[in-house]
């Protein structure tokens, strides 16, 4: 990325953020802070790590509160379990929780390039989007979705809007120090 891309770029996007965050600009700066800023800037461009590992932290994050809340990371309540279900867990207090397998299976991974969350149970997916299941695919088992993916593959407005802050932190970590 050339200075003058990085130029427009902070002029677009950062200078308007910093503003809405209510920083105070400085009235001025000599050029080579402004060039110290902008190679500050595409290091932090290069090196995206902190910023995946951020956001895999924050996948953990709404799916843990998909267990706690019972209700899919869009908002939506958990349908209720089944009377067969809720007989034959005798006290079950919060549904996907039985054993404690699935929950305690869900694991997050970065690179510099992406960030995922997923797990290794078999299970999982028909709890993430509900379909049929049991012998001859008879019992019917509802979505109780808990990973922030919809089958769409579309993501939470919430999510979507925690992501974006954490790559304007992680790019505006140049301009706060």
């Amino acid at each position: 990325m050339g200075y003058s891309s990085l130029f427009s770029f902070v002029a677009e996007a950062i200078i308007p953020y910093l503003y809405k965050k209510g920083e105070a600009m400085p009235k001025y700066m000599s050029f080579d802070e402004l060039r110290g800023q902008m190679q500050s800037l595409e290091l932090r461009l290069k090196d995206t790590e902190p910023l995946m590992a951020h956001i895999a932290n924050t996948l953990a994050l709404f799916t843990s509160q998909s267990f706690e809340k019972e209700t899919s990371p869009f908002g939506e309540k958990w349908k209720p379990l089944s009377s067969v279900t809720l007989k034959k867990s005798k006290g079950l207090k919060k549904k996907l929780v039985d054993k404690g397998k699935l929950v305690n299976s869900i694991h997050t991974s970065h690179t510099t390039k992406s960030a995922s969350i997923g797990t290794s149970v078999v299970y999982a997916r028909i709890h993430q989007f509900g379909g049929k299941a049991g012998r001859n695919h008879k019992v019917i088992i509802p979505a109780r979705p808990f990973i922030p993916i919809s089958k769409e593959d579309k993501i939470p407005k919430a999510l979507q809007e925690e992501i974006q802050e954490l790559a304007m932190e992680h790019i505006l970590g140049v301009f706060l120090k």
